[in-house]
């Protein structure tokens, strides 16, 4: 994807994010804000960076009454290793051989919210995800 394509995607969803977090703020405590919400991640930051993973998600809510929320979660990304290798193994610098490409992984998910207490929520996101590994000239293995 080309470098500046990127930058004007993440700076638009960036730049959502932040109204509807404005328009939010700006309705005050006694209206709970909009019945529908766009939400992301800051971790789409990192796809500005030199090592991009590839990772863009999505959230899409809707508030069911002022305590709690159910969402439906869009997510992608790219990764070069096998996910849960511990940070001090050499092969997390370094992936082994056995995995020459890269695992492109998708998923679509419920989730739901609740307010517990005073700005304390708790949420639950069920999200099963498919994965495609592709190898280092971007052909489909499996």
């Amino acid at each position: 994807m080309n470098p500046r394509y990127r930058i004007r995607l993440l700076g638009s969803l960036l730049a959502i994010y932040m109204a509807c977090g404005l328009a939010a703020v700006a309705q005050g405590a006694v209206n709970p804000g909009p019945r529908c919400l766009v939400e992301t991640s800051p971790w789409m930051l990192a796809n500005l960076g030199p090592d991009s993973p590839d990772f863009y998600q999505l959230c899409l809510g809707y508030r069911l009454d002022e305590r709690s929320t159910l969402f439906l979660d869009g997510i992608t990304w790219r990764y070069g290793a096998p996910l849960g290798i511990p940070m001090w193994d050499p092969a997390f610098e370094s992936p082994s051989q056995d995995y020459p490409g890269y695992i492109r992984a998708f998923g679509l998910g419920l989730g739901y919210q609740a307010l517990l207490w005073k700005g304390l929520f708790a949420s639950v996101h069920a999200i099963p995800f498919l994965q495609d590994f592709h190898a280092q000239d971007g052909s489909l293995i499996q």
